[in-house]
């Protein structure tokens, strides 16, 4: 049995308005507040705010970019190095969904690489993934490893947080002293589960 109630407010006195009022204020503030946890997941994925987020030294052998762009109007560039969003929250136990558009030019194979980490109590500070990268002549786990040359293309790996993790870290790398260069673009992160 459907029952629905019909609150009349002109005969609410005015101290029930207000309650009424902060009551429903205080729902929309708390369902955009769980909306916006999936969006703090990443900062600045599409680098359309220039550099905010990131940090690392890559910034400096190409950045943010306004040509050729994966999707919106800016990118970011990388001859070497990397950039590196760090401290992003995420629950221990859960799985996370993370893609992004890469794109390569020149790029010597395995130089073009992404890299995920975990903070925590008791988590292992390594790297995860499924895949290896070669850097300096020893293996790292890695997301993603590409490399040559190819136009945007779309990645996307669904990776468990260690059970007591709290942050994710996440790094965009190009190998230093290796040919061409690499582009990223649209990067995103989200609960998978």
């Amino acid at each position: 049995m459907n029952t629905t109630y019909h609150i009349d407010a002109p005969s609410l006195r005015l101290p029930q308005r207000g309650a009424l009022l902060f009551i429903l204020l205080g729902t929309a503030v708390m369902l955009s507040a769980g909306a916006l946890r999936a969006d703090d997941l990443i900062k600045n994925g599409g680098f359309e705010d220039g550099a905010s987020g990131w940090w690392g030294p890559g910034l400096k052998s190409g950045g943010v970019v306004s040509d050729q762009a994966g999707g919106g109007a800016n990118c970011l560039n990388l001859s070497e190095g990397f950039v590196c969003q760090d401290k992003r929250p995420v629950e221990g136990g859960k799985s996370y969904k993370i893609s992004m558009k890469i794109r390569s030019e020149n790029a010597a194979e395995g130089s073009v690489y992404v890299q995920v980490s975990f903070r925590g109590e008791g988590v292992k500070p390594g790297w995860y993934g499924s895949e290896v990268a070669t850097v300096e002549g020893r293996s790292e786990k890695a997301l993603f490893v590409t490399g040559g040359t190819q136009g945007w293309k779309e990645y996307a790996s669904v990776i468990d947080a260690p059970a007591n993790a709290t942050e994710m870290l996440i790094y965009l790398r190009k190998l230093g002293g290796t040919s061409g260069t690499a582009s990223f673009d649209d990067v995103k992160i989200e609960p998978a589960n």
